[in-house]
């Protein structure tokens, strides 16, 4: 069923949602859109870069060996640690 031939009252009734909505899209240059998006994704991604590091230090002071009679394994924090090292350097 097409809606082009039908208002928004008539789809959705009186006093629905849509009956003041301002139906008209503004027209954005798609150039200036792609702008605004790679911005924004940019400042996005500094702003996480910028937690992973703090988590990454967070854990460094706290990443450790731990031993039993089979020998040395990481502790959690290592493991927190190279996961989040990981992740940062595919990232940059």
């Amino acid at each position: 069923m097409s809606n082009t031939n039908h208002t928004p009252e008539e789809l959705l009734g009186e006093g629905g949602a849509a009956c003041e909505y301002n139906w008209e899209l503004p027209v954005i240059p798609y150039d200036t859109a792609l702008t605004a998006i790679n911005q924004y994704a940019a400042q996005q991604n500094s702003s996480l870069l910028e937690a992973l590091k703090e988590c990454e230090d967070y854990f460094d002071d706290r990443a450790d060996a731990e031993q039993d009679s089979n020998g040395a394994f990481p502790n959690k924090e290592m493991y927190m640690l190279l996961r989040i090292r990981n992740v940062i350097n595919k990232t940059t």
